[in-house]
């Protein structure tokens, strides 16, 4: 591509498209102001051209695909965008996202699974004009700067979340809110960093919340001894949320299911991180399974299923999902033709009821 000016910050784009941002002003014989687009195996740079009036030093996508921006500009994609912005994937024009932090610059990002915006740099406000020093943390719709608030002294130019939520801080700076930590921090987060591995034999779900980090890809692997893991497949994101269906895992063993999902991180978000899940599974190798509920005028349920004559299925019920909460209220053996009735006259009076078959 031939950039006559320097280029600080890559991020390559799921389709393989590879945005570029830094201080320079032509790439590839086009002019291109300190950002720009380009095709993985040409090098040529496509239509996105943003036009940032000053040097961009970081690059991070969100799941929507849009793009966050930071650096010394206040004047990107068409709009006044003061050392931060976001920008619309297809046309590279700014949104209506306005954190106009002044003096500095934004030069590390880090997005939140709740989808909560990290940003460090030097800066002294950020949001609706809050005072917020090097750091804030910003809600992605409107913005503004939550409660979430720390003294540096310095410079905050690279950021990571641990799986827990904690943040890591590096930088130039002595102390953070008086404690003496120089370079280097993790700071405790106010929000609780949520996940959750889920496995059928067709599915792996890996639903993710709160302060954990937003990952940009996801790979489900399969082992058999917790060792040696085969990849399963790429996970397909919907919000914070990873999926991988169309899979025939085995039943009546145990196995282990891994889930890694990698995210940008560090100086300029010029490092990638991993977080990973590990759920040691095992599959019943169940015969029945319930098909219909009806509830009746006095409350009572009527549950309808088929199954095989395999044995007989304990029926539980619960009235919420807490896996401990399940009760055995009866058996549901399956006839000769494979289906089966029960009735459920406990469920009277229940607001919900929750049922799940369980193998002796």
């Amino acid at each position: 591509p031939s950039a006559n000016g320097f280029i600080v910050s890559i991020y390559v784009q799921t389709n393989g498209r590879i945005l570029v941002g830094g201080y320079f002003t032509t790439i590839a014989g086009q002019t291109r102001n300190r950002i720009a687009r380009l095709d993985p195996v040409s090098g040529a740079v496509d239509s996105f051209n943003p036009n940032a009036n000053y040097h961009v030093h970081s690059i991070l996508i969100q799941p929507d695909n849009k793009i966050l921006l930071g650096g010394f500009f206040f004047n990107i994609g068409g709009q006044t965008r003061v050392h931060f912005a976001r920008l619309d994937a297809m046309t590279g024009l700014a949104d209506s996202f306005n954190p106009s932090p002044n003096e500095g610059s934004v030069i590390s990002i880090a997005v939140q699974s709740d989808s909560k915006i990290l940003i460090g740099g030097i800066f002294k406000t950020s949001g609706t004009g809050e005072i917020r020093t090097d750091f804030a943390r910003l809600d992605a719709m409107t913005a503004a700067a939550d409660s979430f608030k720390l003294v540096g002294n310095g410079s905050f130019d690279a950021i990571a979340l641990q799986a827990d939520g904690k943040i890591l801080l590096g930088g130039d700076f002595p102390s953070i809110d008086g404690l003496p930590r120089s370079g280097f921090a993790r700071l405790s987060n106010d929000t609780v960093a949520q996940q959750i591995l889920a496995v059928t034999q067709s599915t792996v779900a890996w639903t993710r919340g709160g302060s954990s980090p937003q990952v940009r890809r996801v790979v489900f692997e399969y082992s058999t001894n917790n060792a040696n893991y085969t990849p399963l497949g790429n996970g397909t994101a919907a919000g914070s949320n990873w999926t991988l269906t169309g899979l025939s895992l085995p039943v009546g063993q145990n196995f282990y299911i891994r889930a890694r999902g990698y995210y940008r991180s560090g100086y300029q978000d010029g490092s990638e991180s991993i977080q990973e899940s590990v759920r040691n599974a095992y599959l019943a190798p169940l015969s029945a399974r319930i098909t219909s509920m009806t509830r009746f005028a006095g409350g009572a349920i009527e549950l309808r299923g088929v199954g095989t004559p395999y044995g007989t299925h304990t029926l539980q019920a619960s009235p919420d999902l807490t896996p401990l909460s399940f009760m055995p209220i009866g058996n549901a053996t399956p006839n000769e033709l494979g289906d089966w009735l029960f009735f459920d006259p406990g469920a009277s009076g229940q607001p919900r009821r929750f049922y799940r078959l369980a193998l002796p």
